[in-house]
């Protein structure tokens, strides 16, 4: 291979400061050389429309560019985090302030897309089907963070543990009555049905989720203690000993989170107590990030919204509740994400097909790589929180 120029290398080399960077185009090769130690990178240029993307649209055009095929690199989340490490660099110049802008909203959008999600919002998602997530879930069906108590701890344990914290959070006992806000398939009521005898009110707005939660509470023998419903969670009356909500804040309308708080302190008892999992943005970012349109409101789904821990604390005080336990485990939804994507890669060839095509396949892998980038390098983070009335 030759080491002539690809445009536009030039002005490429003035933004690498960390790592290397080795960018093909046909039969030539540029390598570019940051002065710090860092990730070593490849990038394949398909065709010269990703430059006319990337120059354009910053993150956004290399996500285009990449589902389009246009643009290849062997390990998508270390690219990500080599480019976010090299950000001040790119931030000297027009071209970096474009990208970098586009690339924090495009990481905090993508984490607020990976959990449950309302209809309206999230139709298009969910219509994929319990069948394909069920492909690359583990056999909990959980689609939120896990929680590790070792690195090698299998992921369905690790989900469980997750289930376990939030109960011992939330002050769950034996026989209390739970509500779930956003129950997805089922598995923490099926933990806290099963696990601690609760009776367990889990609500929904996905029908196919809901009827894939019932037949598996039932398969257990846990029907007479799971009662799923579909309904909004400010249609759900009666007085709860515990509420629980897992990742499902960020699906809600920003303008509907004070209503959220208000309805778990109104559906608990007064002895009562809450935990909820919420993946958040830095409180220095949440302001910005509020504004615009990126990739994953364009290709996954429209709709979802991070919060930053600021902005919870004072909607639960706000809402009469207190903060009383916040644990941030956000290392951990990196390695969550990194299974999905190594199971998603191994039943890829099950999945391909008219439905599920190439350029979907690139787009999940983007969407999946690209958050778990975030987590690691701290863009973003995941919070299980307990609560009680103040």
């Amino acid at each position: 291979m030759t080491t002539t120029a690809i445009a536009p290398s030039p002005l490429l080399s003035r933004f690498v400061r960390v790592g290397t960077l080795t960018v093909t185009q046909g039969s030539r090769t540029r390598l570019l050389t940051g002065g710090q130690p860092g990730p070593s990178v490849t990038v394949h240029i398909q065709s010269s429309r990703a430059w006319v993307r990337i120059l354009r649209g910053g993150a956004l055009g290399f996500a285009e560019a990449y589902m389009l095929g246009e643009i290849d690199t062997p390990d998508l989340a270390e690219f990500f985090v080599w480019g976010a490490l090299n950000q001040e660099a790119f931030r000297s110049g027009r071209l970096g302030n474009r990208f970098f802008s586009g690339s924090r909203r495009l990481w905090q959008r993508l984490a607020a897309d990976l959990p449950h999600r309302s209809v309206g919002s999230t139709t298009d998602h969910y219509d994929l089907g319990n069948d394909f997530y069920a492909e690359w879930l583990d056999e909990s069906m959980s689609y939120s963070s896990a929680r590790f108590e070792y690195p090698s701890q299998p992921m369905a344990s690790a989900q469980r543990n997750k289930y376990a914290t939030l109960a011992r959070m939330a002050g769950i006992q034996p026989g209390d009555r739970v509500l779930e806000i956003g129950c997805g398939w089922g598995g923490f009521a099926e933990y806290a049905a099963g696990q601690l005898g609760c009776h367990v009110t889990a609500i929904t707005l996905s029908t196919e989720m809901a009827e894939y939660a019932r037949k598996r509470l039932s398969s257990q023998g846990l029907g007479h203690l799971v009662d799923i419903r579909i309904e909004d969670f400010r249609a759900t009356a009666g007085t709860f000993d515990r509420v629980v909500s897992v990742e499902m804040i960020e699906s809600v309308d920003e303008s509907q989170w004070p209503a959220l708080f208000a309805t778990i302190r109104a559906r608990l008892a007064p002895h009562g107590g809450a935990a909820m999992q919420a993946i958040t943005i830095d409180d220095t970012e949440w302001h910005d990030y509020r504004h615009g349109q990126d990739f994953i409101q364009r290709y996954i789904f429209p709709g979802g919204q991070l919060p930053a821990p600021a902005v919870l604390a004072g909607l639960a005080g706000d809402n009469g509740l207190a903060i009383t336990t916040d644990e941030r485990f956000g290392a951990d939804y990196a390695r969550t994400l990194a299974w999905w994507h190594d199971r998603f890669e191994q039943v890829w060839p099950r999945l391909a097909g008219p439905q599920f095509d190439e350029h979907f396949h690139r787009m999940w892998k983007l969407y999946l790589t690209y958050c778990e980038a975030g987590f690691r390098l701290g863009r973003i983070d995941v919070h299980q929180i307990g609560l009680r009335p103040a």
